[in-house]
């Protein structure tokens, strides 16, 4: 009896350690002005400076009347060293493979904030991007990339809109005809699903909107089942969200408001080999 009691703990450990690199954080219970490189599983890329820091802001479309702690990427501003690099890359540990089974996605809401142009030193817009990888090597990413300005300026200046755009692997960057805008609350949600091609997987990304437009429109983008050139067992090691100099003058003053963050890779396929494994001795024994 004992024994068996043995493999099915086991088995409920490997089970727990499938989606061990999951990761889910509303940020609600890290306090206020802390910098997310120093959280568990979190590194910066840049060690200069504090880039990303926890605050409190409402960016839940479907809750609009709530505020909450949230993390803010970004804004050159309030630092008191502007990034040595061209980037400031803060990584979240995530660990598994893309498409070998339904299940696996990047959710958050978010809001970018624009620079004003009247903001001095700090004017220029910035690039922001989410992104997986391995190693140094990028298997999926979103980007934001400033458009022109409107010459109808809101309450707080310019009125910003971001571009959105799609890159996988090595492989060309994809403009999507899509856009984001200034301080507008959006939704944001990307997964993979197997391809019948062996080689390839599939993607869906929605980006959806309580806000923009009065009446909850989805952006949606879908590959259309033809697949990327990802195999499905691509490994991958990292979760990015980055902050991009837009202009050679510096950094800008704007910023990447995310909040309810879930990461959710796939299962290690070797995990998964080994849990059957242990189912197979489990019903030896019984046997």
């Amino acid at each position: 009896m004992k024994p068996s009691v043995f493999v099915l703990f086991t088995a409920s450990a490997l089970t727990s350690c499938l989606y061990g690199a999951t990761y889910s954080n509303d940020f609600d219970s890290i306090p206020r002005w802390t910098d997310m490189a120093t959280q568990t599983g979190w590194s910066v890329n840049d060690p200069t400076d504090q880039y990303s820091t926890v605050d409190t802001l409402n960016v839940n479309p479907y809750q609009p009347s709530l505020s909450s702690h949230v993390m803010i990427l970004g804004d050159a501003s309030l630092v008191t060293y502007q990034p040595v690099g061209n980037s400031v890359i803060l990584s979240q540990d995530y660990v598994g493979t893309v498409g070998a089974a339904a299940g696996n996605h990047i959710s958050f809401d978010f809001l970018l904030t624009d620079s004003s142009t009247a903001n001095g030193a700090f004017g220029q817009r910035d690039i922001f991007g989410v992104s997986i990888s391995n190693g140094l090597n990028n298997v999926f990413s979103v980007a934001f990339t400033p458009d022109a300005q409107s010459l109808t300026p809101d309450a707080e200046g310019d009125i910003g809109k971001w571009n959105l755009s799609y890159k996988v692997g090595a492989g060309p960057t994809v403009e999507l005809n899509m856009a984001v805008f200034d301080s507008a609350q959006y939704h944001f949600n990307l997964s993979f699903t197997p391809n019948a091609d062996p080689t390839k997987t599939n993607f869906d990304l929605t980006i959806a909107s309580a806000v923009f437009d009065g009446g909850g429109n989805r952006i949606i983008l879908s590959d259309g089942g033809v697949g990327l050139a990802v195999a499905p067992t691509a490994v991958t090691d990292k979760f990015n969200v980055s902050w991009t100099k837009g202009d050679v003058n510096g950094f800008g003053s704007n910023a990447l408001v995310m909040d309810n963050l879930n990461v959710i890779p796939e299962p290690s396929s070797t995990l998964l080999v080994s849990l059957a494994g242990l189912g197979l001795a489990l019903r030896r024994r019984r046997a």
